[in-house]
């Protein structure tokens, strides 16, 4: 299948309308600029691999390098940060850590210089600050030397200001990844570098183990909020944070998270602010193995862009560029916005709508590191938007995919209970499944209660009856007490059970004042139990 452009219709009155394609494409490599979608396209055929991975790979570099320099504003809101939160889930042994290592080579080679450099400075940084203490003593000396008032003490206490303003500096490392933290080592690393980067390309023990721990924390970072926290020594306030998170990590690995973890997830927001994938990673067989070295000169274009970058000085956090969207762009932008607000309205979960709302952002930081990658100059322009927004819709379905059968919609919940009871009562119809006190074919709702697929919840049992009762599974008939009695096959009824029809409950149906979603297909079960 061949991705699928996003819809934008352009009035000639200046009005732009975005329509959320029905279906999901192929990954929209064609919406990345050329520096990063050639370099993708040929890491992904070089290592074999679904090109989603390399993808998210790029991402996450662009955004780590990026985050220090820039910022992004829309319409009637402040400048915020440009960083991503992404995640990719595939099988182990995916290639995961070799798509990640192309599109760091650069970063690497950076801390490598930064290494090399602070190892030849030591020696004098060392020297120096020996000199500078002996002048230390030597000023105090005269300062206690001389008479308090008199013009020597007060040109020597000038001197002193100025030797402490030249306090030799410790040649220090740049810090731009980890590969786990803290909380509170993450807080200090923000404090000391503005912004970092968590990347991984096997999450299991960041996102199980202490880097996720308080997702709260990690939501305030994505946001750029600067809260000061309070200790022992002190507030500690990191000025403006910007934080960039790319982890890939199995799929069991995954599911225990959203085990024990998910739901601080979701109610938290940190999950809203996740760009997720979960690429199908298939062995090829009878592949040979190729032994020569393959040339990659569009991973080295993009690798050098990489080090240009990382070669500015860095500004101040308050200092970062901040890029405006042009106004052609502020009008997809707006459409963009304006249809997700209108698809809120859909059968979704409250978890899938907090992503959503969240989703306007997103589209307006991928398009500033578009335009920042390319070093394109002014502001952001109406081609980096669309293909921002191509790219969010690609996620959008992915997002909905992964997540719906740990987060399901009411309407979805019901649909499930009735699929569960209409199983059972074909297990029981069929013979598969026998109780010594059912009737076969007629039961009461005491019945159910006690004894079906879901005995002990009452809300579920009552739901599950009125779908399969709209649907003409069973039907509902007054019983000789006047309590509601399941035929199941439905046809049954006419003749051998001669009781009043049960009029539906529709209040325990799904809400039919909601629309049906758009990003629907036929693999939201394939992920986890719910």
């Amino acid at each position: 299948m061949k991705g699928i452009d996003v819809p934008i219709l352009e009035y000639s009155d200046g009005r732009a309308i975005h329509q959320p394609p029905k279906m999901q494409g192929s990954f929209p490599t064609h919406a990345f600029p050329s520096i990063m979608g050639d370099a993708i396209r040929e890491a992904s055929q070089t290592l074999n691999l679904p090109v989603e991975l390399p993808a998210q790979a790029a991402l996450g570099a662009v955004s780590l390098v990026s985050q220090n320099f820039i910022s992004v504003k829309c319409p009637n809101y402040a400048p915020a940060p440009c960083a991503l939160f992404l995640m990719a889930v595939s099988d182990s042994s995916a290639g995961k850590s070799p798509a990640e290592e192309r599109f760091l080579r650069a970063v690497k080679a950076f801390e490598l210089r930064q290494e090399e450099d602070r190892a030849a400075g030591m020696p004098i940084y060392h020297a120096e600050l020996k000199i500078w203490r002996d002048d230390d003593l030597r000023l105090a000396k005269d300062y206690r030397d001389a008479e308090p008032g008199s013009a020597e003490a007060q040109n020597i206490r000038e001197m002193r200001l100025q030797h402490e303003r030249d306090r030799p500096v410790e040649p220090l490392v740049r810090e731009l990844r980890y590969g786990e933290l803290s909380p509170q080592g993450l807080r200090d690393a923000l404090v000391a570098n503005g912004a970092v980067g968590i990347l991984s390309p096997e999450a299991d023990p960041v996102i199980n183990g202490m880097t996720f721990s308080q997702p709260a924390i990690l939501s305030g970072y994505w946001s750029g909020e600067d809260r000061p926290v309070g200790l022992a020594s002190g507030k500690r306030r990191p000025p403006a944070p910007q934080l960039t998170i790319e982890v890939m990590c199995q799929t069991p690995k995954f599911a225990d998270y959203m085990t024990s973890r998910g739901r601080d997830a979701f109610s938290t927001g940190l999950f809203a602010r996740m760009l997720v994938m979960a690429p199908q990673c298939n062995d090829m067989a009878q592949q040979e193995t190729c032994i020569e070295e393959v040339p990659e000169p569009k991973l080295k274009l993009f690798n050098e862009r990489v080090t240009r970058i990382l070669s500015q000085a860095i500004p101040a956090p308050r200092d970062r560029v901040v890029l405006h969207l042009s106004e052609h762009a502020k009008r997809y932008w707006k459409a963009y916005k304006d249809a997700i607000s209108a698809e809120l309205n859909s059968d979704y979960s409250i978890e899938i709508k907090l992503f959503f709302r969240k989703l306007a952002q997103q589209a307006s930081r991928i398009a500033a590191l578009f335009h920042y990658i390319e070093d394109q100059p002014g502001d952001i322009s109406a081609e980096a938007m669309r293909n921002a927004i191509t790219l969010c819709e690609w996620y959008t379905f992915e997002y909905v995919r992964i997540f719906t059968p740990y987060a399901p919609s009411e309407g979805q919940k019901c649909t499930a209970w009735a699929e569960k009871l209409l199983a059972w009562l074909q297990d029981v119809d069929t013979g598969r499944l026998f109780y010594r006190n059912l009737r076969i074919g007629e039961y009461t709702e005491r019945d159910l209660r006690n004894y079906s697929s879901l005995r002990g919840d009452h809300q579920a049992l009552q739901a599950a009856i009125d779908i399969l009762q709209q649907q003409g599974h069973i039907a509902v008939v007054c019983g000789k007490k006047g309590g509601r009695v399941i035929i199941y096959p439905a046809l049954r009824t006419s003749q051998q059970y001669p009781y009043q029809p049960f009029p539906s409950n529709v209040q325990f149906a799904a809400n039919p004042n909601l629309t049906i979603p758009t990003r629907w297909n036929s693999h939201l079960g394939e992920w986890g139990n719910g």
